[in-house]
């Protein structure tokens, strides 16, 4: 499985976050999540050049986190689904023995 973080961290929005693993992760790694930073990786799919590999994007931050809207890259807009909507939002990420499951409800109340 390929892995691209080109940057890292995320903020914690509500308490809902706490089982968060990125957030648990970096804190076993001594690493402050609230810090968004570019990585050392950036420009791997580029230098790399693999053609027909799947890539699965940030795992260890938020993608669309403001703190990195001038390292994504311009033409983002154009190569996502037409029916892409801006208020699109992920939820879950909650992976240990205490994760609760996912309230299909509580996500659709979330206020865009």
């Amino acid at each position: 499985m390929a892995i691209w973080n080109p940057w890292r961290g995320c903020h914690k929005h509500s308490e809902e976050c706490k089982y968060c693993y990125i957030h648990k992760g970096d804190f076993k790694r001594g690493i402050d999540t609230n810090n968004i930073v570019k990585t050392n990786h950036f420009y791997a799919p580029i230098a790399k050049n693999k053609s027909g590999q799947t890539v699965y994007l940030c795992f260890s931050t938020d993608f669309l986190v403001a703190d990195a809207d001038e390292w994504r890259i311009e033409r983002f807009m154009d190569c996502i689904p037409k029916d892409w909507k801006d208020e699109l939002v992920v939820v879950g990420g909650e992976s240990d023995r205490n994760a609760r499951p996912l309230d299909y409800v509580w996500v659709l109340s979330i206020p865009f």
